[in-house]
């Protein structure tokens, strides 16, 4: 904010009343206004250049205190032994401050001279009813006094607002008592300025709260009337906020080199060409990937237009590119040629670059080469005939395995039937053929072999049925109709049905039913798996044995459900243990397999029929055995569209 003008006499006047003289000077150090007392003590006079009437020299007087203010400090102090006009040496103190118009430009210097005299001849602090520390405390810097050792004798009240104490917590201590210890040294040095210097430095200061603060200090050494230095006084500017300026520019400027260190490094380890060029198409920068992609010098690279690359064919095409509309990507796949004259296949990504106004003033682009990958297509797409052709035959060859493969099975299979049909019909024919002799020999046969062999022929008639019957199970293609039940009841139905065979070899039952809730299936089906499993178990287990039957409700663990192994969510778990004999791993490879069984009676198409069945449900069959005896667990998948969730929430999870 503007001081005010050098129009308005109030100021010069309680100088004047003050005792202290006074003057103002232009740019050029010219004297403008001066009081009397000045002009007749020291005979500076209106016109005069100042340094030649105080300093009596032909040159601007060392730390002139005017020269300061018009380079920009607000305020300048010097100290200087001077003669009067009768010759009496005299020391002044000269205050220099700004003058402005009302428009705010500086106009020149004001000057207060201060005659300084020993304390009994005059009051330090008053003149004559005026209190020039009062003008001290108005400045914004700080001002301050030290004796000779160090010690603070004034300080003025932006002193205290910058330290944080009041002046009694000031006055009597060490200037570096309030200076960062690391520059304590540095301080003690204003101490030792010579008379008629200036100290000049920057230092950190701790305030009372410990803050850090900058500050820039300038002091000289003042003299008594002898002449001899009895103190030190300066003024202390606080650059705190211009510090923090200048290390935020430094911190930025090291974080800028880093990003720009960084950002080379990008450009010279990325594996595509990173290029700019201007609106007509030159190339303005190229990073070091180009000479591998196109076999030129970077330095030869800038200033080519980069058309004068592109194969003749995709001319057009980037012709297009200088014309692409602010704001979008031109990206097309094209051909250069290397300098050895080879063709390479490129994708190019570019996009304008603008200015404030809209204008395009650059383009820039990444460059990548797909010449591999183009000989890698071509080569696919020729191949891809003969590929088409050894498919073909390959497909020929799998039919053809297929197909044998069923012939096998066929022939396989149709052998273990002919096999099982024939020992039934060996004992029949044989049985038939006695009493066929008998007969034709009128021979009279005992009522009782003959009781025995049609007993035998009735038996194996029956086995017959049973082989065919369960071949007919086998092969016939049933259709499920499935609804929903709780398959809980269905197993119970079953059990109460083998309730007397289980009696009869007096063999305990151990049924856990788990909450299931009701699963889509086919009752009848689901029926058929339960009689051929609790069968089995029955004819498997030792006599006073036990049989285990377990329901649950299985949760597919959610790595099975993200890789795809299971199709459902949830699945009805039925178990059926017996403790039976163990069954060795080659018979468990082959126990689901049509006609194979370990039992003395039997056609080996239960445990093949119950797969079949199982598996038309969507679900799965295992068996394992040990030494305790033999489990079959089943797994039927639980359909979630209408009560799965339920089932879910109220089953057992294992």
């Amino acid at each position: 904010m503007p001081c005010e003008s050098r129009e308005q006499p109030s100021l010069m006047q309680q100088v004047i009343a003050s005792g202290h003289m006074f003057m103002e000077v232009d740019g050029d150090f010219t004297v403008l206004v001066v009081d009397p007392a000045l002009e007749a003590r020291f005979g500076v006079r209106k016109g005069s250049k100042c340094f030649a009437a105080l300093g009596h020299g032909s040159d601007v007087c060392k730390d002139c205190p005017a020269k300061r203010v018009f380079q920009g400090e607000r305020s300048a102090e010097l100290r200087l032994t001077v003669k009067d006009v009768a010759g009496r040496p005299t020391v002044l103190h000269v205050i220099g401050t700004p003058q402005w118009d009302v428009t705010g430009d500086l106009t020149g210097c004001s000057l207060l001279v201060v005659e300084e005299v020993k304390p009994e001849e005059h009051e330090p602090h008053k003149s004559d009813g005026y209190d020039f520390h009062k003008l001290l405390d108005n400045l914004p810097d700080t001002v301050f006094a030290l004796q000779e050792d160090g010690r603070f004798t004034y300080v003025n009240r932006s002193a205290q607002e910058f330290l944080g104490c009041t002046d009694q917590e000031i006055l009597g201590k060490f200037f570096w008592d309030f200076v960062d210890p690391a520059e304590v040294a540095v301080a003690k040095r204003l101490l030792q300025t010579p008379v008629g210097s200036c100290w000049d430095e920057q230092l950190s200061i701790l305030d009372s709260r410990g803050n850090k603060k900058y500050c820039r200090i300038r002091s000289a050494p003042f003299l008594d009337a002898r002449g001899v230095v009895s103190g030190h006084e300066g003024v202390m500017r606080d650059r705190t906020s211009q510090r923090k300026m200048e290390l935020d520019l430094q911190e930025y400027q090291q974080r800028l080199s880093e990003t720009t260190q960084r950002f080379q490094q990008l450009l010279e380890e990325v594996p595509d060409v990173i290029f700019s060029m201007d609106p007509k198409g030159c190339l303005t920068f190229v990073n070091p990937q180009a000479r591998e992609l196109l076999g030129y010098e970077r330095k030869d690279l800038v200033g080519t237009f980069f058309r004068d690359l592109v194969s003749s064919e995709d001319m057009a095409s980037v012709e297009s590119l200088l014309h692409v509309e602010p704001g979008t990507t031109w990206d097309e796949e094209i051909t250069v040629h290397h300098q050895d004259g080879s063709r390479r296949w490129v994708r190019i990504r570019c996009r304008p670059v603008c200015d404030q106004e809209g204008r395009i003033v650059e383009f820039e682009g990444v460059l990548r080469d797909r010449t591999d990958r183009k000989k890698l297509e071509d080569d696919l797409k020729a191949s891809k005939g003969q590929l088409l052709e050894k498919i073909g035959i390959i497909d020929e060859l799998y039919e053809h395995i297929v197909q044998s493969e069923k012939s096998r099975a066929i022939a396989e299979h149709t052998a273990e039937v002919a096999h099982e049909l024939r020992q039934p019909l060996a004992v029949i024919g044989g049985f038939a053929r006695r009493m066929y002799r008998q007969i034709q020999t009128c021979k009279h046969a005992n009522p009782k072999e003959q009781e025995e062999c049609f007993a035998i022929i009735v038996k194996e008639v029956e086995r017959l049925e049973d082989i065919l019957k369960g071949l007919i199970d086998f092969t016939r293609q049933k259709t499920l109709t499935k609804r929903r039940v709780d398959p809980n009841n269905l197993i119970q139905l079953v059990l109460d049905i083998y309730k007397v065979r289980l009696q009869e070899k007096s063999l305990r039952l151990e049924v856990d039913f788990g909450e299931i809730g009701e699963v889509l299936l086919d009752p009848d089906r689901f029926q058929q798996v339960v009689r051929n499993l609790v069968s089995n178990a029955i004819e498997a287990s030792r006599h006073s044995g036990m049989i285990r039957i377990e329901t649950a409700v299985f949760v597919v663990s959610d790595k099975a459900q993200m890789t795809g192994e299971l199709d459902s969510e949830a699945y009805f778990e039925f178990k059926i243990r017996n403790g039976g004999r163990r069954i060795h791993e080659d018979e468990l490879r082959k126990i689901f397999d049509p006609f194979y069984t370990t039992k003395e009676r039997g056609a080996g198409i239960g445990l093949s029929l119950v797969k079949r069945i199982i598996e038309e449900h969507g679900g799965s069959i295992s068996v394992k055995s040990d030494e305790k005896g033999t489990v079959f667990t089943t797994w039927i998948p639980i359909d979630h569209s209408v009560n799965g969730e339920s089932q879910l929430q109220s089953g057992l999870v294992n």
